[in-house]
């Protein structure tokens, strides 16, 4: 019988073939109020990426081979990590693709991301990563002093807009822009929120370039 070890392994070949970027990390940090499939004591695998790197593929693949694994952080994967208590034991994939590959994919889906519909290339990377004209819906306003994580998706006001979710739109239409988390700022453009996207998981799980063990 083949090992299903090495099925796992071949699964992460094929997936670093097909232009996908791993890291490792032997400790991160966690929101203890995490959802049920959060990080427990035990060692598991956490992956986080953008939207349109292959999380939920590859997520399905290796819960075959390994007993937890899980795509929810402090927040869902596809967003800012922000999380507030240590674990060990544990190893993070963190997921990334080609950049025009990613971004090709990114203007065709626009997950919530609305205002970047329907635009040419050279709009799509240089409009500001914002709501149109950066103006915030008038449901926010109930919200603009306050400095707690009130937002969806557990943000403080400062770190997205629109803070409060749209109820007329389902999930993938809802706009979730996520400022910058450091100055409250708008990201230029898509691939500055890339690379602070990226960062900001590199330190959270603090890894070292290498292998799945």
């Amino acid at each position: 019988a083949v090992n299903l070890k090495y099925i796992c392994y071949l699964v992460l070949l094929i997936s670093v073939l097909a232009g996908f970027t791993f890291y490792k990390g032997k400790s991160f940090s966690l929101d203890p109020g995490a959802d049920s499939k959060s990080i427990g004591q035990d060692p598991q695998i956490i992956i986080l990426g953008e939207r349109q790197t292959g999380v939920p593929w590859l997520e399905q693949q290796l819960t075959k081979c390994f007993p937890k694994v899980t795509t929810s952080f402090h927040r869902p994967h596809t967003w800012f990590q922000n999380p507030t208590q240590s674990y060990k034991n544990a190893h993070a994939v963190l997921l990334t693709r080609d950049p025009y590959a990613w971004l090709e994919a990114m203007k065709h889906s626009c997950l919530n991301m609305p205002t970047h519909r329907n635009l040419d290339w050279k709009q799509f990377l240089e409009k500001p990563w914002t709501l149109t004209d950066n103006e915030r819906p008038n449901r926010d306003k109930e919200y603009e002093n306050s400095t707690q994580p009130v937002c969806q998706l557990k943000f403080k006001y400062s770190q997205v807009i629109p803070c409060v979710a749209s109820s007329e739109k389902n999930d993938h239409d809802n706009p979730i822009y996520e400022l910058d988390q450091e100055t409250g700022q708008p990201f230029d453009s898509i691939l500055q929120l890339r690379t602070a996207k990226f960062n900001n998981f590199l330190n959270v799980v603090q890894p070292h370039v290498g292998s799945i063990s």
